[in-house]
């Protein structure tokens, strides 16, 4: 929901995202039943960064989703917004079937990723964020943008696994 957040910002502002990319780290509590108070959502989201969009090369969004068989279990075990698939290979490290809103990912493409200023400035070990072609902050908290896209939902959540990626 973090991601999907950071997706439907991004877009409503007209930067053109083609999905979000959040480390499991940054996010650090749960939504429990109930209302939802600003209180909870600064506890979910308790760093202070901004949402930032971030254009890469199609072969360096491959780049960093190769990164992922290593943060399974771990902080940096990204959180992909809606449209994002891929399996991921514990076993031999690899990741495959990794599809942007249905397509595989083209490495001659460029992809406009929406992430958080911590990931764009290369955290958790995602140095190929500074790969970019651009990049643009838009100054605005994560946690306000998600506060924002409660608002949107209608103040009702309904959780839901959808599938985004799987582990073997």
């Amino acid at each position: 929901m973090v991601a999907d957040s950071m997706l439907w910002y991004a877009n409503s502002m007209n930067l053109g995202a083609d999905f979000a990319f959040q480390n499991g780290g940054g996010i650090r509590a749960s939504l429990g039943d109930g209302e939802i108070k600003k209180q909870t959502i600064y506890e979910v989201l308790p760093f202070d960064n901004s949402i930032m969009t971030v254009t890469l090369k199609g072969s360096d969004v491959i780049a960093l989703f190769n990164q992922t068989p290593e943060t399974v279990g771990h902080g940096a075990m990204p959180q992909v917004s809606e449209g994002v698939s891929f399996v991921i290979d514990t076993a031999s490290g690899t990741v495959s079937d990794l599809t942007i809103n249905g397509s595989p990912v083209d490495p001659a493409k460029e992809y406009v990723i929406a992430t958080n200023s911590y990931l764009a400035a290369g955290g958790d070990g995602y140095k190929v964020f500074k790969n970019n072609v651009a990049k643009y902050d838009s100054s605005l908290m994560q946690r306000d943008a998600f506060i924002d896209y409660v608002i949107y939902l209608g103040g009702t959540i309904t959780p839901e696994v959808k599938g985004r990626y799987t582990v073997k």
